[in-house]
């Protein structure tokens, strides 16, 4: 989650300024060093799965985001975040944990990870790929391109690099600007489906899951604040596991189904 300030800009038509378009827009976050910003976030989580047997699970987890630029260059911004949980709940599958954990991402003007550089200290090099691989931004990238009202944008093929980094917004459409007793506020929505590969823990032991994920959701931006007020997102994958028991017994094979819903907003 970059700190971030969005800005509003004139669309240019064959590189001629000829004003402002009513119907296009374009989005950029901008970083300066030193801003800092504070969230909540509320993740919920429930999967089924037929693994040797049929099993559900789920887990709450509350926790405070806090981020802070540490460097501008052309390229983006260097953002460290923290993530202090402060209330978990898990009944059969596990959470992101009750630990707090910092990192820090290389990001450019558009919300998308350039970079992971470390995670609680460690560089991301010296790290299981599996722990880089979904460090990034809570917020949705926005469009590379100008957009107009009700226009749906489609991002560039999704990322993946050599530590398995995927980015599963595909589309990105600007529903509404708006005016409030706060200020400006752009709302936008975004899904995206793409292949995802990861591991979890379940009872039945250590699993690597294999199939896809989809994701939708809802935002809005601060224009005037140049902050995201908050954010709803659901996050759903169907997958074939493999489980390897605790008790070093014969690898068990089967199939999961996950919901997560993420809820993030300004403090």
């Amino acid at each position: 989650m970059p700190v971030a300030r969005v800005v509003i800009a004139c669309f240019v038509v064959a590189l001629v300024a000829v004003g402002c378009r009513s119907d296009a827009v374009t989005l950029s976050y901008e970083y300066e060093v030193g801003q800092t910003l504070t969230y909540s976030v509320e993740a919920t989580a429930h999967a089924e799965w037929d693994i040797g047997g049929t099993g559900e699970g789920s887990y709450r987890w509350v926790a405070e985001v806090f981020e802070r630029v540490e460097e501008v260059d052309d390229e983006g911004a260097l953002v460290e975040v923290t993530l202090a949980p402060t209330d978990v709940e898990e009944e059969g599958l596990l959470s992101p944990g009750s630990g707090d954990k910092t990192f820090s991402i290389r990001i450019d003007d558009k919300g998308r990870v350039l970079e992971v550089i470390e995670i609680d200290g460690v560089p991301a090099e010296d790290l299981d790929p599996e722990e880089v691989a979904f460090i990034g931004t809570y917020r949705p990238p926005l469009p590379t391109d100008s957009i107009r009202l009700r226009e749906e944008w489609a991002a560039p093929p999704p990322p993946i690099t050599e530590e398995g980094f995927q980015q599963l917004v595909s589309f990105v459409e600007l529903d509404r600007l708006d005016r409030d007793a706060d200020g400006r506020t752009a709302s936008i929505s975004y899904s995206g489906e793409s292949p995802l590969t990861r591991t979890t823990t379940l009872p039945e032991g250590d699993a690597e899951m294999a199939g896809s994920a989809s994701i939708s959701g809802e935002a809005i931006v601060d224009l005037d604040g140049g902050f995201l007020r908050e954010s709803t997102t659901t996050t759903e994958g169907d997958f074939e596991v493999r489980a390897l028991p605790s008790d070093e017994g014969s690898p068990l094979t089967g199939s999961l189904h996950q919901v997560l819903e993420l809820h993030l907003e300004r403090i």
